[in-house]
């Protein structure tokens, strides 16, 4: 009669794939039973109940219907220009306008005189053009308000229309200068 020794390490190793076959039997006999049992059927109970509705046409036959006035939308477009100043002075950029004529009438009131236009092409280099422009133009539309009409805010709009990349350091500095 031989007396076989277990080592301890093997001991362990056999008691975790013990307990590790025990779980995957006892998961594998859940998966059976859950996920392979037929499903009971539910008796569906409907809430909504829809209604009748009748609509009446007549109404956009009345008079009141028939009299009211179109809405338009009036899309804008991006024109470039070139025009000169009243000093003789060639200036080049963008406006935003519903028609060539809207536009000619935004430029004039910046004091520009012989004023080419001509409309931008569907599609732009920046799809992000107008909502720069508009950022700026209600800036601007602020410090009209505040400085009025001044040689000093006529010049502030020339530099921004030279340099339209620096248009923010120029409003700064301008608001810097003014309160001064």
């Amino acid at each position: 009669m031989a007396l076989e020794f277990i080592s301890p390490k093997k001991r362990k190793k056999v008691l975790i794939q013990t307990i590790t076959g025990f779980f995957v039997f006892v998961l594998a006999l859940f998966s059976l039973l859950i996920f392979f049992r037929p499903p009971k059927p539910e008796k569906v109970e409907e809430v909504f109940t829809p209604e009748e509705i009748e609509i009446d046409f007549e109404t956009l036959k009345s008079e009141k219907v028939s009299n009211l006035d179109l809405f338009e939308v009036k899309v804008k477009k991006v024109f470039d220009y070139r025009a000169e100043t009243e000093d003789g002075r060639t200036r080049e950029g963008r406006v935003m306008a519903s028609s060539k004529e809207e536009a000619e009438k935004i430029l004039k009131d910046f004091e520009l005189v012989e004023i080419e236009l001509k409309e931008r092409e569907v599609g732009r280099d920046n799809p992000f053009f107008e909502e720069e422009l508009i950022g700026v133009m209600e800036g601007i539309d602020e410090l009209r308000e505040e400085f009025g009409d001044s040689s000093e805010f006529q010049e502030l709009l020339i530099r921004i229309e030279e340099n339209p990349e620096e248009t923010e350091r120029l409003i700064e500095d301008f608001k810097g200068i003014m309160k001064e």
